[in-house]
């Protein structure tokens, strides 16, 4: 497809769902190379604009006492589900979009975004496609589950007109991929976009077949989990092309990517300031979320940050490296794969599950469930797992007793030698 028109249907979708992500796409494009010195100071400046209008439009913020920025409190997930209303922006009167995460903590977060934020969302995933090639309207195949795309008829118009061609993580068996190879190459997609531990999985199907697949990818643009050095040197050679990363945490208002020479994230300070605390972890203040104000919000990971300059002449600060976002897939004894976005899926509509978490070795798998005393539907739980998955043993235990790593972050999903008794 021919930029132009790439043009037009952009244009087509901000026109039907009230958004900008063009013109934001476009300022990126430019404003990505602007000198370090200059992006800061009109991020300081958002950053100011962004405290007094928190203290001024939301109950949370109103009624702490007068400080400096760098007192005001960290926030985290929970502090916020205790009273949500309390960090409304009520000056605004745009379109509120209820979210929530994919529950990559195992704690699924429901929060407000604006159209702004949706705008700078997008618009971000674009400006990191096109260090990896990317010119608009080519067609893009996400491999990924419900955290980056849905089955309602309103999305998947969104999706036909970005010429999206999207692949579910689930049940990830060799005919499936092999359903996959075939979609890729015949509708010859120029950039895949996906989990990085699916996209790992498919590359080492590919490199198992004894007929290289003929790809017309200009690269690979992984998201929502660490990619190891391993990982992004079979996913490159499976699929011929430069392989790049991409860290997303759309509640903390953070779009950051990698450019050529792969030295870290390069953060869009356009949408937010970025902070790293003495311990590693990071908080984010979000200049785009117009509906809520969420500032020094706890990611949940821990970083390295880097303000050197990078070859590139990008003038953005880079997140050098993100640690802890692994999560693992579990491979069943047939060898399908199954993403952590499995168990989202079938847990969303099981209202009294607040966390999980998915223990598995070669033959047990056992799902963790935080139930706090609510009933859960676990006959329905145990014959889907059982029927999709096949391992030896198969249970479900309401226990909070969830296995935490060293670092202090949990896994969502955990291959283990061998399951604890």
């Amino acid at each position: 497809m021919s930029e132009w028109l790439g043009q037009l249907r952009f244009g087509l979708i901000d026109r039907l769902r009230g958004t900008h992500v063009l013109s934001l796409y476009r300022k990126l494009m430019q404003q990505q190379f602007l000198d370090p010195e200059k992006l800061a100071q009109a991020s300081r400046e958002q950053l100011q604009a962004t405290v007094e209008s928190a203290r001024k439009n939301s109950a949370f913020y109103r009624e702490l006492p007068a400080c400096d920025y760098a007192e005001l409190p960290i926030l985290t997930k929970l502090l916020i589900q205790q009273s949500p209303e309390a960090f409304r922006n009520v000056a605004y009167q745009g379109k509120r979009i209820g979210k929530k995460t994919s529950g990559s903590t195992g704690t699924p977060f429901r929060y407000e975004t604006s159209v702004h934020a949706q705008s700078f969302l997008w618009a971000g995933i674009l400006l990191a496609w096109s260090t990896a090639g990317y010119r608009l309207g080519d067609r893009v195949a996400f491999l990924a589950g419900s955290a980056l795309f849905s089955s309602g008829w309103q999305r998947r118009v969104f999706y036909g007109l970005m010429n999206i061609l999207t692949l579910s993580v689930n049940s990830m068996d060799d005919l499936r991929m092999a359903k996959y190879i075939r979609q890729l190459t015949s509708q010859r997609v120029r950039i895949l976009y996906g989990y990085a531990t699916a996209l790992d999985g498919l590359a080492e199907y590919v490199l198992r077949q004894a007929e290289a697949p003929r790809f017309a990818l200009r690269g690979v643009v992984t998201t929502a989990e660490n990619l190891t050095p391993q990982a992004r040197e079979r996913i490159g050679r499976a699929f011929g092309c430069p392989v790049f990363n991409h860290y997303g945490c759309n509640d903390a208002g953070v779009s950051a990517f990698e450019c050529e020479h792969h030295l870290g994230f390069h953060v869009i300070t356009d949408r937010c300031h970025v902070e790293m605390l003495s311990d590693g972890r990071l908080v984010t203040t979000d200049f785009a979320n117009d509906a809520q104000f969420f500032l020094r919000y706890e990611t949940g990971d821990l970083v390295e940050l880097d303000t050197t300059p990078c070859p590139c002449g990008r003038g953005y600060p880079r997140i050098a490296r993100v640690m802890g976002r692994a999560n693992d897939v579990v491979r069943d004894r047939r060898g399908r794969l199954f993403h952590a976005a499995y168990f989202t899926q079938l847990l969303q509509h099981e209202p009294g599950v607040q966390a999980y978490q998915v223990l598995f070795d070669d033959q047990h798998i056992r799902l963790l469930l935080d139930t706090t005393g609510a009933k859960i539907d676990r006959t329905r739980l145990e014959a889907r797992i059982s029927n999709d998955m096949d391992f030896a043993h198969y249970e479900l235990r309401e226990s909070g007793d969830f296995v935490v790593q060293a670092n202090g972050k949990r896994r969502y999903v955990l291959k283990m030698e061998r399951l604890p008794q």
